[in-house]
């Protein structure tokens, strides 16, 4: 519950001291990448991503822990009218950049309890037709004594293609700089598809595609 104060606080604090034109936008997470496992009370990052509502926005991180499982609620500290850079400009990039986040959260788990191994959901905000709602992206398990599983789960909005190459290769929507990874277990033969996909990164005994660091696809919906 302490998390939960900090992240109403933060909300609070700039809902009352920005001045006049400023506010506050919960923001829709795209994609996530956390620690599959992670020791009691003590912290982690939870990498996001996702879209900015106007070039200018700053990015604020917040999330609550409970008995159910974390969730991530992160923000927008948005100036009206957007300070915008003119598209015909040399600097337009910037715009195009910063209509985006790439950004680490820090979680503790506190509140988490874990006298013995427990499993939790990991949830963010994200866009729905009737605006921000929360979603289940996948969940992390919680261990009293040591970290057994040192992978990275990952979940998301993604899209899927081949590259020059015939590797399938997913890149999650809004990651900055066009990342992507193979995927060690294609679904199927199908070149390009979207999907909300779950699953996690790891490094393999042999490299996929020449990449140390590969996709391994649980569920696509």
């Amino acid at each position: 519950m302490r998390a939960l104060f900090v992240s109403l606080s933060l909300v609070t604090l700039v809902a009352c001291s920005e001045p006049t034109g400023v506010r506050a936008v919960p923001l829709g997470v795209s994609w996530l990448e956390w620690p599959a496992e992670v020791l009691a009370n003590e912290r982690f990052d939870v990498r996001t991503s996702g879209y900015l509502p106007a070039c200018g926005s700053r990015f604020v991180p917040a999330y609550h822990a409970d008995l159910s499982g974390v969730t991530l609620e992160p923000f927008a500290v948005v100036r009206e009218p957007p300070p915008c850079v003119n598209v015909a400009s040399a600097s337009a990039l910037e715009g195009i950049v910063q209509s985006m986040f790439d950004e680490s959260i820090r979680v503790v788990t506190v509140g988490l309890g874990a006298d013995t191994v427990r499993t939790y959901e990991m949830r963010a905000t994200t866009y729905t037709s009737g605006g921000v709602g929360t979603r289940t992206f996948g969940d992390i398990v919680v261990r009293p004594d040591s970290v057994q599983n040192r992978r990275l789960n990952a979940a998301g909005r993604a899209s899927a293609a081949r590259d020059q190459a015939g590797c399938l290769r997913i890149y999650p929507v809004a990651r900055v700089f066009s990342t992507s990874y193979p995927i060690e277990n294609p679904p199927d033969t199908t070149s390009d598809w979207a999907a909300f996909v779950q699953g996690y990164l790891y490094e393999p005994a042999t490299a996929v595609c020449g990449e140390a660091v590969v996709f391994h696809l649980v569920a696509r919906n």
